[in-house]
């Protein structure tokens, strides 16, 4: 919206998990009134998308030229190529239903 390039570490081809909010407050709730203190319980979602992607739908969504827009940038020595997390321990907390997740 600034006009600012967006920088993409590396080549972009990293893999993330992206999560809307209102599903983290969810999965918060959740783990508030089921989950068992002193336990670890990850928010994620199975659902990724490599970081190019993602920085090319904010280019479309402000229309902006994403040949233009997007800056690579040297990639960090600790960006790892994909993260992933376990949330297999909350899906169970919430039973068939799967109270969170249902946007992403």
């Amino acid at each position: 919206m600034r006009g600012k390039t967006l920088p993409i570490h590396g080549d972009g081809s990293n893999v993330r998990s992206y999560l809307y909010c209102e599903d983290v407050a969810e999965a918060f709730e959740v783990i508030l009134h089921k989950g068992e203190v002193g336990h670890v319980y990850n928010i994620g979602t199975k659902k990724e998308r490599r970081v190019i992607d993602v920085a090319k739908d904010i280019c479309k969504l402000f229309s902006m030229d994403p040949e233009t827009s997007i800056k690579f940038v040297e990639n960090r020595p600790f960006n790892d190529q994909r993260y992933f997390l376990d949330d297999q321990k909350l899906k169970n907390l919430d039973g068939p239903s799967e109270l969170y997740g249902k946007r992403g």
